[in-house]
């Protein structure tokens, strides 16, 4: 014999408000595409695996650039590291009163951020 237990009215009221309230904020929510240029996703190979979580973590010698205590963690040899990043911008502007747009590549000699 099985029992049926029922959320009654006021557990389904609660869920679909719940349910409407997470739908609102959702649809409300915009996207960020917003970054910290000179820190993308950290440093190292090590710490761009993790998310660019190296605060904590012994990441080697890019450590130095987060917390650099996290240098005494490392073995004691030799460590080299190299990485290049290529930081580009294409920032197009509209204003939405009066129409007039403008873009990072075509307004003047400066094409950096």
């Amino acid at each position: 014999m099985r029992r049926r237990y029922s959320k009654g009215q006021g557990g389904q009221r609660r869920g679909v408000a719940v349910s409407a309230v997470a739908l609102a904020l959702a649809a409300a929510s915009g996207s960020a595409c917003a970054t910290d240029v000179f820190r993308l996703e950290g440093f190292g190979a090590v710490s761009r695996s993790m998310g660019g979580a190296a605060t904590a973590f012994d990441t080697g010698p890019a450590g130095m650039m987060t917390n650099p205590a996290t240098l005494s963690l490392m073995q004691t040899d030799n460590a080299f590291l190299l990485g290049v990043d290529l930081v580009t911008t294409d920032i197009d502007v509209r204003n939405q009163s009066t129409g007039e747009s403008v873009s990072s590549s075509n307004h003047s000699a400066n094409h950096g951020p």
